[in-house]
């Protein structure tokens, strides 16, 4: 399988649970901690974001605005995880 196929997770969201637990629920989650902005996801399923990309996630087709621990999901979300290149 080549990496691209593996990068992308996506998953319902869950009435009073964010989107970061929901994710470590169902796969295999490494987080970095960046002082005040909070947990990062830098690998999910043994896929580790290389330097030139990083895990973005997005609610229903838009990239979120606030970090997935502190997103709190609704039963209609749908929530989508993929690898994306850092625009410099």
């Amino acid at each position: 399988e080549k990496l691209e196929q593996k990068c992308e997770v996506s998953y319902q969201g869950v009435e009073g649970k964010n989107a970061l637990e929901l994710l470590k629920s169902s796969h295999k989650v490494e987080t970095q901690t960046f002082g005040e902005m909070g947990e990062f996801v830098t690998t999910i399923d043994g896929v580790k974001a290389p330097a030139t990309h990083f895990w973005a996630f997005s609610v229903n087709g838009k990239l979120a605005e606030v970090g997935a621990g502190d997103y709190q999901t609704k039963s209609d979300d749908t929530l989508n995880w993929k690898l994306q290149k850092i625009e410099l």
